[in-house]
């Protein structure tokens, strides 16, 4: 819902990591689920930030050409048919 409602009034979303890092890569894969705008991971100097892109790497080469990149919104028809509305 927060993602939804940022857009919906022109805010991008970007998914940030926070201190206290691990290996565990979930945040590009939520990234990428919510079709956030951008991703905040720091510079790949250590190891449980590689894992991160890495991570991304692995869901771009496996996606198909069809299926949206980071930062692509999809929405329904009716969701579309409501924001030209609005404008």
């Amino acid at each position: 819902d927060a993602g939804w409602l940022a857009r919906k009034y022109g805010w991008a979303v970007v998914v940030s990591h926070r201190s206290g890092e691990t290996n565990d890569d979930f945040i590009a894969d939520f990234a990428y689920g919510v079709g956030a705008d951008g991703i905040k991971l720091g510079a790949p100097a250590r190891g449980e930030r590689v894992a991160k892109y890495n991570r991304l790497l692995e869901i771009e080469k496996g996606r198909k050409p069809t299926q949206h990149k980071l930062g692509t919104v999809h929405k329904t028809k009716a969701e579309a048919d409501a924001d030209e509305e609005h404008y």
